[in-house]
């Protein structure tokens, strides 16, 4: 019969590189688990930032600043997408 404390004496190196080894491999799959997490998260915030921009009607007045007021008016403007503006399709919606 082989003695346990025997055994474990005579492979002890061999048991401490195993456990090394187990735990690199831990390691190395939470650091790729929160690599791909991390990607996860920033789609869902692009998502999430896509939805609010352009999807939502709230935002239309400054999506349309952003696409058709010309470059020197876009530097005199007054925060037309505040609710007391006139519409953005009057003629002179960006001088009040």
């Amino acid at each position: 019969m082989i003695d346990p404390m025997h055994w474990l004496a005579t492979n002890k190196d061999s048991i401490e590189a195993l456990f090394y080894l187990a735990s690199l491999t831990a390691a190395f799959f939470a650091w790729w688990t929160y690599r791909r997490n991390a990607k996860t998260r920033r789609a869902e915030w692009l998502f999430s930032l896509y939805q609010k921009f352009f999807e939502e009607p709230h935002h239309k007045d400054v999506r349309f600043v952003l696409d058709y007021q010309p470059e020197p008016g876009l530097r005199n403007s007054r925060r037309p997408w505040k609710k007391t503006a006139p519409t953005p399709r009057s003629s002179n919606w960006w001088t009040t």
